[in-house]
């Protein structure tokens, strides 16, 4: 009971081990509303080493429960735990684990600044299993959340990872809203935003034929992308990165691209109306985007 509880946080209060009281602690924390408070208190106050044993040991386990396993993930990049990729591996269990889990470790891994992108390439296969497919709507939302609170991104190869979450039903506005506010990477954003233009292109043409369901939203979703206003956004939003050292090539293709969707836009316009307006305004964008091509010593480019 509540006294019983009481009485223990009160002795291992005084206890001159730490990390054998947290321990013990912890074993309760996952049903006991106060243990789970001492011993996130309590943690505060060992060193990094003892912390991580504690996350490890007590609050990875599967057997600690879910929402004691994501407050460990919480507490490895809180409290700045020595080697993290050990715990974040023991969490993930080869991506055998609650979806919650999943969507916190993929977010912990893809927003460290000290862990090697080759080492946590394997997480995000999470995203090509067939096995996961009824998942990954839910955890690529989990993600993209995260990754749209950070304009930077140390993993380079994260845009092309976002690309292939925007034909996931539900999140396609989302991964294009996290790509463009990311300003790191420029020659990986321009593949992935070309390959996801590319996508709502081809949507747009045969959404008339796909029939009422999940699909149909997806498509609908897709071709929403291809809107004047959402163009107009993703080229602006363009001119904030450094394209000046993006591939070139990797840059004339995203040009291609965006060229052909302002042309689809001006023919869907009445013929008294086209090259006016809004149509004029996303060309001359769409120019600013092309104007990073003119490099020095780059000169057959500007022919191309």
């Amino acid at each position: 009971d509540n006294q019983q509880v009481e009485a223990l946080l009160s002795a291992l209060g005084r206890s001159d081990d730490a990390t054998k009281s947290l321990k013990l602690l912890g074993n309760y924390a996952g049903k006991v509303k106060q243990a789970k408070e001492a011993v996130t208190k309590m943690m505060k106050q060992v060193s990094p080493p003892q912390a991580r044993e504690l996350i490890r040991d007590v609050m990875l386990p599967k057997r600690a429960g879910v929402g004691w396993q994501v407050a460990g993930l919480k507490k490895i990049s809180e409290l700045k735990i020595p080697n993290p990729l050990e715990l974040y591996r023991k969490a993930w269990n080869d991506g055998h684990c609650q979806r919650d889990i999943a969507g916190n470790v993929l977010a912990q891994v893809a927003t460290a600044s000290d862990l090697s992108p080759e080492d946590v390439r394997s997480f995000f296969g999470f995203f090509d299993l067939p096995q996961k497919e009824d998942l990954q709507a839910y955890v690529a939302d989990f993600l993209l959340d995260q990754l749209m609170e950070s304009k930077e991104w140390t993993l380079p190869f994260l845009p092309g990872v976002i690309a292939k979450l925007a034909v996931l039903p539900g999140v396609t506005n989302k991964a294009m809203s996290a790509l463009r506010a990311n300003t790191s990477h420029p020659t990986e954003v321009l593949k992935a935003l070309t390959q996801v233009m590319q996508t709502a292109r081809l949507a747009a043409r045969s959404e008339s034929s796909v029939k009422d369901g999940p699909d149909s939203q997806l498509f609908k979703d897709l071709r929403s992308l291809t809107s004047v206003s959402t163009v107009r956004s993703c080229l602006n939003d363009l001119t904030k990165m450094d394209l000046d050292g993006s591939d070139s090539a990797v840059l004339l293709a995203f040009f291609a691209e965006m060229l052909k969707s302002w042309e689809n836009l001006e023919w869907e316009q009445p013929k008294e109306k086209r090259g006016q307006g809004e149509s004029v305004t996303l060309l001359q964008s769409l120019l600013a985007i092309w104007s990073k091509l003119l490099r020095k010593g780059q000169v057959s480019t500007w022919a191309e």
